[in-house]
């Protein structure tokens, strides 16, 4: 039933896309040589998306967050211990009047947290970072560059106002979760991949959920194969 929700949430975020989609006009001739390399200085910085939002999303979300998740793996042989794979972004989330943006800025590859996290998922162990760590990032985040965007589509969603396929919103089955962020994204082999932050508990700094990763991929023929990983979140306030 999880898989088949999460194939749904994929399908409700790719539609959308899909629908804007036109045709591919003739790609112009090459410029002259000399005029590639000043066009491409001269252009503005990529932006990602602007995230869909659907819902009465609280303005606390803004901010410079700190995310951590903590997704769960198959235990296979180890039993009934919890094994974990951590990973750790920092998003900007802002809002330009009735829109929302979601900007995930780079961190630096010294960064504090990385001893601490790598050896959490060298032995499976949930990470949870340090105070002082953090508090050096947030000291940091004002000076932090905006990653390139590599998603198609971001949304911001409270339950039951996500539009499905089959109507623009519909109320869900029970969901335990106060507003969701959610990813989407796209590749040669991976129809779809999409990333769900659920927040549950929410405070000024510091959110707290479940995260779930999916995707619908076809790895070089007809067969689709669903995958879906879920594990806890935290988002710590940095700015």
């Amino acid at each position: 039933m999880r898989t088949v929700r999460m194939l749904m949430l994929i399908t409700a975020l790719l539609l959308p896309a899909c629908a804007a989609k036109k045709p591919a006009p003739a790609p112009p001739p090459p410029p002259p040589a000399g005029e590639e390399a000043a066009a491409a200085e001269a252009a503005p910085p990529q932006r990602p998306p602007l995230a869909d939002a659907y819902g009465n999303i609280p303005e606390s979300l803004t901010g410079t967050w700190l995310v951590v998740a903590n997704l769960k793996l198959p235990t296979g042989a180890t039993g009934s211990r919890d094994v974990y794979n951590n990973s750790i972004k920092v998003f900007r989330i802002s809002r330009e009047e009735e829109h929302w943006r979601v900007d995930e800025l780079a961190l630096a590859n010294a960064n504090p947290l990385s001893p601490a996290l790598d050896k959490a998922n060298q032995v499976g162990a949930r990470f949870v970072p340090p105070d002082d760590a953090r508090e050096h990032i947030a000291r940091e985040a004002g000076s932090m560059a905006v990653e390139p965007p590599h998603v198609d589509r971001i949304v911001i969603y409270t339950p039951g106002q996500l539009p499905t396929p089959r109507k623009r919103a519909r109320p869900t089955e029970a969901q335990d979760f106060r507003f969701a962020l959610g990813f989407l994204e796209k590749g040669e082999h991976i129809v779809a991949a999409g990333t769900t932050y659920e927040a549950q508990q929410v405070s000024d700094k510091e959110i707290a959920g479940l995260v779930k990763i999916a995707s619908i991929s076809a790895p070089g023929g007809p067969i689709v194969v669903p995958f879906v990983m879920t594990g806890p979140f935290t988002m710590y306030r940095l700015q």
